[in-house]
């Protein structure tokens, strides 16, 4: 249930201690012939963690932690249902009665809500959950109370054609509400999530979240009021997503595995509450695609470590990359007693036998078999803490705990998000010191509570208090402006909340907008007094923003012995946008000016710059030759965008006559569109010549590729040899000659790259059975140029 995060100081570590892990299923009794997820909790309340395991083809399993007499599984007469096909489970005292509850998703059967009675006994709640999506596929779900009411709320994901996702907001008396539609999460995407991942990554105090999917990706920004805005990240074909602090810079960032080449990919916080671009993870550029990451720190030396879980259809196996300090890592799986061959996208850390190390439950896809590796590593130190919440929802999901030690910052949260969901027990390493300084535990109340001089190497249990101390102001949310506006007139607007015990003497807030730099607004306010725990909303001066601009907004409040300054200052970017603005971004085809004598795909890049959404509505490419004449022309029907997103448009192939020059015109007919000169857009190409030099050139060696299995029924994966370093590049058409499908890759090294094709078009539909002709081109790093073409059948 937790990822950590470290904000280092200056602090010589200890010499890197090594990993150790004994596989010890059969001395636990550990027989389930399942591969899926399983969640960890200890139900029967007896201090040793027990697990619901679920299984899509066959019964779950409920294990009871005996501990010295290893697991039981008491699913028969426990009141769940055995025989039900499930997904995921997801364990939360939704009631806030002290015991904790399971909700269980059914694949394509229904979710079930089971009341935990005590003594190992379950009720499900009738009438408890929503109505489903009919065609739903529900892979997992995620918790979080992100509205701060104090009960758990579930994120269901479901790989459903649609956009079905549904956000089930507690009512506090076990019932749910499906509030998808008016949080904002139903208009964004085109369906087929496959993971969720809450965490409050900008440190606002409110949960946000990060959907991956097949076809989109997006981090829905939690805004407070009930709303989520959301950003898209442009990953595709997203298996599993985690948070933690990689880099250790005190900022929650996001790591992806998905099918690509470069895994795992590393989205960093700026601390801005911005994400950038994905990055590979230092030293493991071009690693095999796998499911499931989880970052853990496994030696308890205070640096956390990463493990990865294989993706079946390619046989990665298990990684385990140990942090060396310093942006290190090395892969230690096999040293460490694991056998790397297990392959699945299930894995878990949780102290099993409460030891102090993090135990491993691993679930693999091929053996359908479940194992459990018990940590036997180096003796660090350690401290674990139990929270339990009494304004905030009871299993404290959501707390945010500060951690210092030795000049050392950490912090880390809880969390309960799917197939990486891990112990409610909250663990972590201190190398070889043995106290720490002092912790403060940020509740999702937004009361905070801290703890001074505690001993290393024992199990905390704290309970959220009703007090709080000292002074404590914090900008809770941005009200206004909000990061679209359109054009006239806004109020600046915060809303602050004093969470000290004492009354805040002499308050002012400020405002200031700039853009590009240079002073737009700016506003003073004198709050003067605020009491204990009262909630204020600060309205500032109207402000009237230039329409199609961008603006910075920064917001902050000054009061004298602060105990949480960082709490006191928040920006965001604010963009003046038309109602109705979708716009050509660039050209992407031709390039240069230069095309090639076989068929072209002629490519732009729009965008919905606009409030609200946009379309259907065509796109338009025509070709004119020298004398005028139009010798192509193609309209392609583009659906419906969301506000701020970006889609390329790839029109029919066209192979030119002669050696032009020709004009490209493109054109996107938006009727509503307020801004149309940014609809049209026109290149002039002329069919390239190669000069003499480039001619003569010979590649040292050559371009290779073949794909397996050929016919195939649903998938295929193309393996290309490379000579050397460079670009490569795939493109599959059909045997109509139109293109079906492309792969980029930015650059690529020498050796086999491994191109897996999902049987889906650029519209992410599956495509038909038939004949397909792929072409890969390679361009190496002195201008070389290969290409390499090939045949393979589907039949579905």
């Amino acid at each position: 249930m937790k990822k950590l995060l470290l904000l280092l100081f200056s602090m010589a570590g200890p010499a890197v201690a090594q990993i150790l892990f004994h596989d010890q299923t059969a001395l636990y009794h550990y027989n389930a012939p399942s591969y899926q997820v399983t969640t960890l909790a200890d139900y029967d309340r007896d201090g040793d963690l027990d697990f619901f395991q679920a299984n899509v083809f066959g019964p779950a399993f409920l294990f009871l932690n005996n501990r010295e007499q290893g697991l039981a599984n008491v699913i028969e007469g426990s009141g769940l249902d055995p025989h039900a096909p499930t997904a995921t489970g997801c364990w939360a005292d939704f009631n806030n009665d002290g015991w904790t509850d399971l909700f269980v998703s059914g694949y394509t059967a229904r979710n079930r809500m089971y009341q935990n009675k005590g003594n190992v006994e379950f009720a499900e709640i009738a009438g408890s959950l929503p109505p489903e999506p009919e065609d739903k596929l529900t892979y997992t779900a995620a918790l979080a109370d992100y509205d701060r009411d104090g009960f758990v709320d579930i994120f269901i994901v479901n790989f459903t054609e649609g956009n079905k996702d549904q956000l089930l907001h507690n009512n506090g008396d076990m019932t749910f509400t499906d509030v998808a539609a008016q949080t904002g999460f139903s208009a964004f995407g085109n369906g087929k999530s496959r993971c969720a991942a809450w965490c409050d990554y900008d440190q606002d105090g409110d949960a946000d979240l990060f959907v991956g999917g097949q076809r989109h990706s997006a981090l829905f920004v939690n805004q407070g009021d009930g709303v989520f805005q959301p950003i898209e990240l442009f990953i595709y074909d997203t298996r599993a997503a985690v948070w933690a602090d990689h880099d250790q810079d005190g900022d929650f960032d996001l790591t992806v595995c998905s099918s690509g080449s470069n895994n795992p990919m590393i989205l960093v916080n700026d601390g801005q509450g911005n994400l950038a671009s994905g990055v590979p993870l230092p030293g493991f550029a071009g690693f095999s695609p796998s499911y499931t990451p989880l970052w853990e720190d496994w030696d308890n030396d205070a640096d956390l470590d990463l493990t990865l879980f294989g993706n079946s259809e390619t046989g990665t196996g298990l990684r385990l990359l140990q942090n060396l300090g310093h942006d290190q890592y090395r892969d230690v799986a096999a040293s460490a007693g694991f056998n790397t061959d297990h392959n699945g996208f299930s894995i878990n850390a949780a102290d099993l036998n409460n030891d102090g190390h993090v135990d491993l439950l691993l679930h693999d896809y091929q053996q359908v078999k479940s194992f459990i590796y018990v940590n036997q590593s180096a003796a660090n130190h350690w401290i674990q803490l139990l929270l339990t919440g009494k304004q905030s929802n009871y299993s404290a999901i959501g707390s945010i705990v500060h951690l210092f030690f030795a000049g050392r910052h950490q912090v880390f949260q809880m969390e309960v998000n799917g197939p990486t969901s891990n112990s409610p027990i909250l663990e972590f390493g201190l190398g070889s010191l043995t106290s720490l300084d002092s912790l403060a535990i940020y509740w999702p109340s937004g009361r905070i509570q801290r703890r001074y001089h505690i001993a290393a190497d024992q199990r905390l249990q704290i309970t959220e208090s009703d007090t709080v101390s000292g002074l404590d102001v914090a900008i809770e949310r941005i009200v206004a402006p909000l990061p679209l506006v359109s054009s006239g007139e806004i109020i600046p607007a915060v809303v602050l909340k004093n969470y000290g015990s004492a009354t805040a003497q002499d308050l002012w807030a400020h405002c200031l907008i700039d853009s590009s730099g240079i002073t737009i607004y700016n506003g003073l306010l004198n709050i003067g007094q605020m009491a204990s725990m009262d909630t204020l909303l600060v309205q500032f001066d109207p402000w009237t923003p230039t329409i199609r601009s961008a603006y910075h907004a920064h917001f902050a409040i000054y009061l004298v012995g602060d105990l949480r300054p960082a709490n006191n200052a928040w920006s965001a970017t604010v963009r003046s946008v038309l109602d109705h603005d979708v716009g050509i971004l660039s050209i992407n085809a031709p390039r240069n000016g230069a095309i090639a004598s076989y068929p072209v795909n002629p490519e732009i890049e729009i965008e919905n710059a606009g409030l609200y959404a946009a379309g259907p509505f065509n796109a338009i490419c025509e070709i004119t030759n020298e004398g005028h004449t139009v010798v192509y022309h193609n309209t392609y029907m583009t659906p419906t965008m969301a506000a701020g997103s970006k889609r390329l448009i790839t029109f029919a192939p066209w192979t030119p006559s002669d050696l032009g020059p020709f004009t490209f015109r493109f054109e996107i007919t938006n009727s509503p569109d307020q801004f149309p000169a940014d609809n049209k857009a026109i290149v002039t190409a002329a069919l390239a010549t190669e000069i003499a030099e480039k001619d003569n050139m010979q590649p040292d060696r050559f371009l290779l590729a073949s794909n397996y299995p050929n016919p195939f029924n649903s998938a295929t994966t193309l393996s290309v040899s490379v000579p050397a370093a460079g670009r490569l590049t795939l493109r599959l058409f059909n045997s109509a000659g139109r293109p079906v499908w492309t792969w980029h890759s930015q650059r690529v090294e020498k050796g086999e790259q491994r191109i897996f094709w999902n049987g889906e078009n650029q519209h992410s539909e599956p495509a038909a059975s038939g004949l397909y002709l792929y072409r890969i081109e390679f361009e190496d790093e002195k201008g070389m140029e290969q290409s390499v073409t090939g045949k393979m059948l589907m039949v579905r």
